[in-house]
């Protein structure tokens, strides 16, 4: 079996059949740049029970930032949310401006309450944040290493926002098989360092609030003194919406904004001496304040 095949409901590519020396390799959902398969094992590292769905829109890295490409990435947008029905969006990737068909399908995302999470880039202070991070339909995520502090190429914290960091500094996680079908010198894990590694790491922290949540209501007995589970029946819907799982994963940093980004550290909500119960009131009574 291969590794979490069972959390991997579904595989789809937006790419034409390669027509290369490998075209056998570059056609259909194999990944043949291993940045993918690095990402989507991060997530479900994270959040280990999550449902994956995986989009396929460029062949590799090298690829990226053509008209193509920007319309392959906003029709699988739109796949994700009407087709597949996720809760949650990673992006890994990021465009120089504003592309309007991908904000488009941003937009319809947001308007179904879809969370979409998005790498702010590679540059460090030499640029900006890139697209579609910068987009406010989108949870941004800055890079840090292990300890919180800020990686070296993540770009600016902007004042008056939310700058959420995960780790994103030599990340250990899964790589392509498909260099090993090539005979390449090949190791099942590797270290990669990058924005693109911190976003799935925070959508992953996400799925955990989210699966929480639901796993917390059902475990609510009859005898339910506060009605709890009345006042949580919409909690799961309320949280996919951006601003609301925001101020969850506030929760999750510590007042001092360290070096003006907050870096997540899900273990300050999910403390082991809270019960479920405390914690699912946490999460209720934030979601309501004004």
């Amino acid at each position: 079996m291969a590794l979490y095949e069972e959390q991997i409901i579904e595989c789809k590519s937006w790419l034409e059949n390669g027509t290369g020396a490998h075209g056998a390799w570059r056609s259909g959902n194999r990944d043949v740049d291993g940045h993918g398969t690095h990402c989507a094992s991060l997530l479900l590292k994270v959040a280990p029970h999550a449902a994956l769905y995986v989009a396929r829109v460029f062949q590799d890295r090298a690829q990226m930032g053509g008209e193509n490409e920007a319309k392959h990435i906003a029709e699988a947008i739109i796949h994700a949310v009407r087709v597949w029905q996720v809760d949650i969006i990673s992006l890994s990737f990021g465009f120089p401006d504003r592309v309007e068909v991908i904000h488009e399908a941003l937009k319809m995302a947001n308007n179904e309450n879809v969370l979409v999470f998005a790498a702010a880039s590679n540059c460090g202070s030499n640029d900006r944040i890139s697209y579609p991070a910068s987009s406010d339909k989108v949870i941004c995520i800055h890079a840090t290493d292990g300890l919180g502090n800020k990686a070296s190429f993540t770009p600016g914290s902007l004042e008056r926002h939310d700058n959420f960091a995960a780790p994103g500094v030599a990340v250990k996680s899964y790589w392509s098989q498909h260099f090993q079908r090539l005979g390449q010198d090949w190791n099942p894990e590797r270290r990669l360092s990058g924005t693109s590694s911190a976003a799935p790491i925070a959508a992953g922290i996400a799925a955990l609030v989210l699966e929480f949540v639901r796993s917390a209501r059902a475990s609510l007995g009859d005898a339910d003194e506060d009605n709890l589970k009345s006042k949580t029946a919409q909690l799961f819907e309320q949280l996919k919406e951006r601003q609301e799982m925001i101020r969850v994963l506030n929760l999750m940093v510590w007042p001092e904004q360290y070096q003006r980004y907050q870096y997540l550290t899900p273990w300050k909500l999910f403390d082991p001496g809270y019960d479920k119960t405390f914690l699912l009131k946490g999460i209720y009574y934030e979601s309501r304040r004004v």
